[in-house]
């Protein structure tokens, strides 16, 4: 009851955009304004410093830190390492795109083509939103299934925390499509791809092994287990990709193993690239 209150309260653009302004210039403590769910369309800058424009819902456990905190805390490293790998690359691959975050931002900073992953069907209107609002129909081309080693059905097991959604065996979520990204690419060159699904990470990258042996992009993938990490290791280094970084507080740094950062979860795997 009292939650409900409180949204109807800050569902104003007025009250939103006060609450907005004093969070980013730390009037508000995070202790407090993480408590203040933004509601819709809210300026946002990139790490290049471009602004776009960022469509808020109640549902979206991201918007806090996009939001409120202007981008300036939430997986900082990896956006900016994202921002600059953006502005010389033709196509991106967002793959568990979530509300856009990442697909927003190498649009704002590159002239980049995005392919964007989003299987979660409560999730979708949230990611399209941002799209429309941001006029980047024709810039980002959206995938409602699920990356994984080839084509076929799977559950998703959806917690509270929505951007933990993950494919499961034994999920009791939605049903959802699965493709691979070679079947999406069909022998289409790629420069960057961003893989965030929560364990599954492998599979993508077994689906996308032509596209990586052939083109060699850059990889920014979420590792949160070091399970995960061997196996990306037995994957990807046979296909040339022999440098690690840990994107993490301090920016990337190279590294052989596993590193156990969970609110810097991100590695970023090159290789030499094919002319």
């Amino acid at each position: 009851m009292l939650k409900a209150i409180r949204n109807k309260c800050l569902d104003n653009n007025r009250i939103q955009g006060l609450v907005r302004e004093a969070s980013r210039s730390r009037i508000i403590p995070k202790c407090v304004y993480t408590r203040l769910p933004p509601l819709g369309c809210h300026p946002v800058n990139s790490p290049a410093g471009n602004r776009f424009s960022y469509f808020a819902d109640i549902h979206d456990m991201l918007a806090r830190h996009v939001v409120w905190e202007n981008l300036r805390k939430w997986e900082v490293t990896s956006l900016r390492v994202l921002s600059e790998l953006a502005r010389t690359a033709e196509l991106f691959l967002d793959v568990g795109a979530y509300s856009g975050v990442y697909s927003l931002v190498a649009c704002a900073d590159g002239p980049s083509e995005v392919i964007a992953f989003e299987p979660n069907p409560n999730i979708l209107p949230i990611l399209l939103e941002n799209i429309q609002v941001n006029g980047w129909q024709n810039r980002i081309t959206v995938i409602p299934k699920g990356a994984s080693v080839s084509a076929g059905i799977a559950h998703l097991t959806v917690p509270f925390d929505t951007t933990a959604t993950r494919i499961d065996e034994e999920g009791t979520g939605p049903l959802i499509e699965l493709t691979s990204i070679d079947e999406i690419l069909i022998g289409r060159k790629v420069d960057i791809i961003k893989i965030d699904v929560e364990g599954h990470e492998s599979e993508v990258c077994k689906g996308a092994r032509q596209s990586l042996e052939k083109y060699h992009p850059a990889l920014i993938i979420e590792s949160l287990a070091k399970q995960s990490f061997v196996e990306l290791v037995a994957i990807l280094e046979p296909l040339g990709y022999v440098h690690c970084q840990h994107l993490g507080q301090a920016g990337p740094q190279l590294t052989k193993d596993f590193i156990d950062a969970p609110t810097y979860a991100n590695f970023l795997w090159t290789a030499p690239r094919n002319s």
